[in-house]
């Protein structure tokens, strides 16, 4: 009680300033991105894509379609390609395929950015704060929290890779419950 009455008279002692609203459930909204589950394959109604889809290699046509040169295959070198066969490759990957995989990337990047700017707001917090924390909790679910962030970060970066696998990012609500727990903690020393 003395060093609390002391504090409340110390004319030198400045007010805080109260902690950061910090909206989790968008860094959970960008988790359950729709596109994440979504095998993005091309198009089915050409001939070559039934071979495509039963071989389950559309990715690996995609990267070797970037490779084509003249009429040589980049996967066997021989001169197999026809310029009907580009054009199915063409048809496969549509207009379709490439907006889903713009949308892959836009709500990665999304995913990114929002985990990024949690991420950095929460460590601003510590810095700022520590006086009303359990800094030692807050900065271990603050790494726990980064390391779920660089796990789905590497998932989605195989999903980008390979945009017929289906992905589940692991949910980060839990460590965010946590945090929150923490903050609602430490606002009420404010």
């Amino acid at each position: 009680i003395e060093k609390r009455a002391a504090i409340v008279f110390d004319d030198t002692v400045t007010t805080a300033s109260g902690l950061p609203q910090i909206d989790f459930q968008r860094l959970i909204n960008c988790e359950g991105a729709d596109i994440f589950g979504k095998a993005i394959v091309g198009k089915e109604d050409i001939p070559i894509a039934a071979l495509i889809t039963r071989l389950g290699i559309s990715d690996w046509v995609e990267q070797g379609q970037k490779h084509i040169e003249g009429d040589v295959c980049p996967f066997c070198q021989e001169h197999t390609i026809t310029d009907k066969l580009k054009a199915d490759f063409e048809s496969f990957f549509d207009e379709t395929y490439q907006t889903d995989k713009d949308d892959l990337r836009a709500a990665a990047q999304r995913y990114a950015d929002e985990a990024d700017g949690i991420i950095a707001v929460l460590k601003g917090i510590v810095t700022t704060h520590a006086d009303f924390l359990d800094v030692p909790s807050l900065e271990a679910r603050i790494a726990e929290l980064d390391s779920n962030v660089k796990g789905n970060n590497a998932l989605l970066h195989q999903k980008q890779n390979e945009p017929s696998r289906i992905v589940t990012l692991v949910s980060a609500k839990g460590i965010c419950d946590a945090i929150q727990q923490l903050l609602d903690n430490a606002a009420t020393a404010v």
